[in-house]
């Protein structure tokens, strides 16, 4: 289908399972540039850059999504596939956890973190992009956006005062 005759297919790959990490690598460098549009600005972030970070990772996905769902496809039957998705699972998750790291020092982070939340908001996201954002359209996509990062924003950050309380006196806030 590619133009490429079999044989020299070979002489670039060892097989179909060399060319998955070769892209994949190049697709998750991608995502991971997507990702810092937050990172960067994890500390005085609002809600909205984050979901831009997020609308960036799935519009990679989007462009990328052939490469990345046989990434977990072959992971089922191929050890250095599976290594390949849990060392890249496994970089996600540093990132985040570095991002979470930030947002602890400037003090806006939610004060009952569980320890593995980087883990599970990396395989939250990785599960839901998965399942969700394959054949997706540009409103689906946007949908998946708002509840990633609503989750996501809700799982690390403090809550913040509603403005309508902000307003209110001591005594109203307390009652009679």
């Amino acid at each position: 289908a590619a133009g490429t005759s079999r044989s020299t297919f070979y002489v670039y790959f060892r097989d179909k399972g060399d060319l998955i990490g070769r892209l994949t690598r190049r697709v998750a460098s991608e995502i991971t540039g997507a990702f810092d549009r937050w990172r960067r600005v994890a500390a005085e972030a609002s809600i909205e850059d984050m979901r831009e970070a997020t609308v960036a990772m799935l519009a990679v996905y989007a462009r990328h999504q052939a490469v990345l769902a046989a990434l977990v496809e072959t992971a089922t039957y191929d050890p250095e596939a599976a290594a390949l998705f849990s060392a890249t699972m496994a970089e996600f998750s540093s990132a985040i956890r570095g991002a979470i790291e930030v947002v602890c020092a400037a003090g806006r982070a939610r004060p009952d973190l569980p320890e593995g939340l980087a883990e599970v908001l990396t395989y939250m996201t990785e599960r839901s992009t998965y399942l969700l954002a394959r054949g997706a359209n540009e409103t689906e996509r946007a949908r998946l956006a708002d509840a990633l990062t609503h989750v996501v924003w809700n799982a690390v950050y403090a809550p913040q005062p509603a403005i309508a309380d902000v307003h209110l006196t001591a005594n109203q806030r307390t009652g009679p």
